[in-house]
C-alpha cells in the first residue's frame, strides 16, 4: 500500500522512515561539521595570537641577547692578559643569541603552518 507525502511516495512508511532518518542524520553530519570548522577556526586564530606574542618576546630576547654579545666583545672593565673569562664570555653570549634566533625560526614556521591550515579551513 502507497501514500504520498510532500514528494515522497511511502510504501508501508519504510521510505519516509529510510528518508527521513537519512535526512535527520545528514543535517546532523553537516551541523557538527559546521561547528567544528567554525572552533578549528577559532582555534588557530588563537594559536596564531599566541604565537605571535611569542614572537614579540623572543625579538624582545634577541636585542637583549644581541646588547650581551656587544658587551661582551667589547667589555667597559679592563681586562686581565691571561684571562679566559673574555673568550668565554664571548661564547656563551652567542651561544644564547643562537637559540634565541633559532626560537623566532620556529615561531615563524609555526605561524606559517597555522595560517596556511587557516587558509584552508576557511575555503
Amino acid at each position: 500500500m502507497s501514500e504520498v507525502h510532500g514528494n515522497t511516495v511511502v510504501e508501508n512508511g519504510k521510505s519516509f522512515i529510510k528518508e527521513t532518518l537519512l535526512r535527520m542524520k545528514g543535517d546532523t553530519d553537516e551541523a557538527m561539521a559546521e561547528s567544528n570548522q567554525r572552533k578549528a577556526i577559532a582555534i588557530c586564530a588563537q594559536e596564531i595570537a599566541a604565537l605571535q606574542a611569542s614572537k614579540f618576546q623572543i625579538d624582545e630576547e634577541i636585542i637583549e641577547a644581541k646588547d650581551k654579545v656587544a658587551t661582551a666583545k667589547y667589555p667597559i672593565e679592563a681586562l686581565k692578559a691571561t684571562s679566559k673569562n673574555y673568550l668565554f664570555n664571548i661564547r656563551s653570549a652567542k651561544a644564547v643569541l643562537e637559540v634565541k634566533e633559532d626560537a623566532m625560526k620556529d615561531v615563524e614556521y609555526s605561524i606559517g603552518e597555522v595560517k596556511a591550515l587557516l587558509a584552508e579551513l576557511k575555503a
